[in-house]
């Protein structure tokens, strides 16, 4: 191997090592995270806990009333 071979493979080796070193997820957090930006117009939503699920309302058919409409007790109004 020639001296142009070791560099180049020790060039590629290192450019290696530092792309892992820095993509790692988690890795240096508090180095590259970046303030958030105060122009955004979408608030932040955040997940609400689970809770227990509503049972939707039902009647019960025994003891509803039926409604009764009642006549309208009012005269027309004759014109003269």
């Amino acid at each position: 191997m020639n001296r142009n071979t070791v560099i180049g493979i020790v060039v590629v080796v290192v450019l290696i090592v530092l792309a892992v070193m820095f993509l790692q997820p988690g890795a240096n957090q508090q180095a590259t995270e970046t303030a958030p930006s105060t122009t955004t117009t979408q608030p932040a939503t955040t997940e609400q806990p689970a809770t227990t699920p509503q049972q939707p309302a039902t009647t019960d058919q025994s003891t509803t009333q039926p409604s009764t409409t009642q006549p309208s007790t009012t005269q027309p109004s004759t014109s003269q």
